[in-house]
């Protein structure tokens, strides 16, 4: 089993098959688990729609594949108190599990509120109109995690070493 070492290194292939293992367990999941640290210091997590699963949103698979592998995304409400922590505090971490096949991911990143109205028009979905009207609504809000580190049940793979 490998286990993270403080101030390790892995070589390019090592990250390019943690994200791509990432990237399948991400695809098979319908809903991740986001974290945020509060105000307190105590990490706060709730639900979140997995915008990358297959059977979910397969119509969003080709576009998120335009984006660097260790980008991910989550939408959200723009008051809601997960935004408020957020721009308090952008460490943030995303979590799914597999069900069927118990395989887990959590990634740690650091979380960007993205302004581009291009990429709201791709990531918004007409089934979410009961919270978001349209993509120019303003609070829809698309959330980038640039993913810094990737923790699996045996390894953490830490990317900007």
């Amino acid at each position: 089993m490998l286990y993270a070492i403080i101030g390790a290194r892995w070589t390019i292939m090592e990250k390019e098959r943690a994200l791509d293992r990432m990237r399948t367990i991400m695809r098979d999941v319908a809903v991740a688990e986001f974290s945020t640290i509060g105000q307190d210091g105590f990490p706060y997590t709730r639900a979140v729609v997995n915008v990358a699963s297959i059977r979910d949103y397969p119509d969003l698979t080709s576009y998120l594949e335009l984006f660097p592998k260790d980008e991910l995304f989550v939408v959200s409400e723009a008051t809601s108190e997960k935004m408020k922590q957020v721009r308090a505090n952008n460490k943030v971490s995303l979590y799914v599990l597999n069900t069927l096949t118990y395989e887990w991911v959590m990634v740690g990143g650091i979380a960007v509120e993205l302004k581009d109205q291009a990429i709201k028009e791709h990531m918004w979905r007409s089934r979410w109109k009961t919270t978001y009207v349209n993509p120019e609504d303003p609070n829809f809000v698309v959330i980038k995690i640039k993913a810094k580190f990737i923790r699996f049940a045996n390894e953490t793979i830490y990317l900007n070493d």
